[in-house]
């Protein structure tokens, strides 16, 4: 996305660490794949996003586990470099202020990276609570808690919910003293809550999903870091920027050939505020609905480790 005329310098080195193991636990220092509601390997790309830090994991018992640490550079899919926490916001595309001018807070961040932190309970095999923190060094806060329970319906068929709350906070100017070039505005918080419920069997999984973003500000969350961990999200579809929105997304997918085949359908009505609502509309994105199908055949035998992926979205 850097430079749009380059084909031919296409590859990066994304994974070299030193990792130390010891029993269910580990430690890993260097460029690592991490998978986190708030850095994430984002969706439909073989050239995934990558970051560099620490990473430590503890999960030495059932029960409850740690995961958390440092980060401090990622390379963002779409890029071939490596860039601080800080320069790597506003490559993609940076919307508008809350007052409707154009935001440039691109290389204007001052920020020494971020500290994540996840504490997850399972005091049964039928509930598990997930709690999440990140602060990103002088520009903001996000807190997220998790809870996912299952109920068993017949032999091979499960029921299930998930709920999510998050809340944001800046944190002093937001990553700038000067507004017009600051990522989120002094002061500014936003909630977010989304649930889901459904049923899946070891062949299929159809699934209602909600999430509502109050009317308290712009849920953010940098592009090049990854998606928004809603249960409402499609791929090619995004609600980070927003405010006051209410989506809605029905999904069904269904698995034959042992697994090898998976196709899904899936239907989503999001429901932004107008255009011109700066404050809570940071790209200017209408209302829509959005239809998604995707298809996927892993091989067998001599070509096993070959996958082909097919996805629609309208």
């Amino acid at each position: 996305v850097e430079n749009h005329t380059n084909k031919n310098d296409l590859d990066r080195l994304e994974e070299l660490y030193i990792k130390y193991n010891l029993s269910k636990s580990a430690i890993t220092v260097g460029k690592m794949n991490i998978n986190t509601p708030f850095l994430n390997p984002q969706d439909g790309r073989m050239r995934p996003t990558i970051e560099e830090g620490v990473w430590l994991q503890i999960n030495e018992s059932k029960r409850i586990g740690f995961n958390g640490g440092w980060i401090w550079e990622v390379s963002p899919r779409s890029t071939v470099q490596w860039f601080t926490l800080a320069n790597s916001m506003g490559i993609n595309p940076m919307g508008v202020n809350v007052d409707g001018t154009k935001s440039d807070y691109h290389d204007h961040i001052k920020s020494e990276g971020m500290a994540i932190a996840n504490v997850y309970i399972k005091p049964n095999e039928n509930l598990k609570i997930n709690l999440w923190n990140s602060y990103l060094d002088n520009v903001m806060n996000s807190a997220m808690i998790e809870v996912n329970t299952t109920q068993s319906l017949s032999e091979n068929s499960k029921l299930y919910q998930g709920l999510m709350f998050i809340h944001q906070d800046a944190v002093n100017d937001g990553g700038n003293e000067n507004q017009r070039e600051t990522y989120i505005n002094r002061g500014a918080q936003s909630n977010v809550i989304s649930a889901q419920i459904g049923v899946r069997s070891k062949k299929s999984n159809t699934s209602l999903n909600y999430t509502h973003i109050t009317g308290d500000g712009r849920y953010l969350l940098p592009r090049e870091w990854g998606k928004e961990p809603f249960y409402t999200f499609m791929p090619r579809e995004r609600n980070e920027g927003l405010g006051n929105v209410h989506a809605f997304m029905a999904k069904t997918t269904f698995n034959a050939f042992k697994n090898k085949f998976k196709a899904g359908l899936a239907y989503g009505y999001y429901l932004l505020p107008d255009v011109k609502d700066y404050r809570l509309n940071k790209y200017g994105m209408p209302s829509y609905h959005q239809v998604n199908l995707d298809l996927a055949y892993s091989f067998d035998r001599f070509l096993r480790g070959l996958e082909i992926k097919f996805l629609a979205a309208y």
